[in-house]
């Protein structure tokens, strides 16, 4: 083996990985959501344009996202608990999407401040859901 180059038994873990069933289900959708989430920071700023308030609003914006998720880790824990992995998951996807999907139609900025919070909820669900379907 050369340097830089993977072994054997790296190579053949990365195909196990290709085939898993948890591609799927666990990481397209969160290289989805991570990836949308990155995209919706640059736009923010035209928001602001949009809807004539300050950059202090677009930082709230921001915000609200981690502080939903920070509000919503025990809840989504407790949720976890009764609804189950797979079920949490999904439910925790779909809030992410359809939050996600109403910025579209968001008409002030308000709204975009409890879409971007329920995102995080929803983001709080879906991560801690993920990782124990993963071990």
């Amino acid at each position: 083996m050369t340097e830089g180059q993977p072994s054997e038994e790296q190579a053949l873990s990365l195909i196990d990985l290709i085939r898993s069933p948890l591609l799927l289900a666990v990481y397209m959708p969160s290289m989805l959501f991570f990836t949308s989430n990155g995209l919706l920071i640059p736009v923010l700023p035209l928001f602001a344009n949009d809807f004539d308030v300050s950059y202090a609003w677009v930082g709230a914006v921001l915000a609200a996202e981690g502080i939903g998720r920070l509000t919503g880790n025990v809840p989504a824990g407790i949720l976890l608990g009764k609804l189950g992995r797979k079920t949490s998951m999904a439910l925790g996807l779909a809030g992410l999407t359809l939050s996600t999907l109403l910025l579209v139609v968001s008409n002030s900025i308000t709204m975009v401040l409890a879409l971007r919070y329920v995102a995080g909820l929803s983001a709080a669900l879906f991560g801690i859901a993920m990782h124990l379907y993963v071990t």
